[in-house]
């Protein structure tokens, strides 16, 4: 199975499914700019019923983002 950007290239896509790749530490100064992101996504699509998050190259994760993704129901 390959994940590969929408923006980029041609790909089947499952419209209740969002699925999102996170490059980077999740710290408290990146903390609203994922959780804005995923808003923004659930927003914009209705019908949207399940959110995976990727995380190969997150090596930490701090107190403060994870209390944050608690309390937004997002983990």
């Amino acid at each position: 199975m390959h994940f590969r950007n929408v923006a980029r290239h041609t790909v089947i896509t499952q419209r209740d499914i969002l699925s999102i790749r996170v490059e980077e530490c999740l710290y408290f100064a990146n903390a609203r700019f994922l959780e804005d992101a995923i808003y923004d996504q659930v927003v914009a699509r209705p019908e949207l019923r399940h959110v995976v998050l990727m995380c190969p190259a997150v090596n930490l994760i701090d107190a403060t983002r994870c209390r944050a993704l608690r309390r937004s129901h997002i983990v």
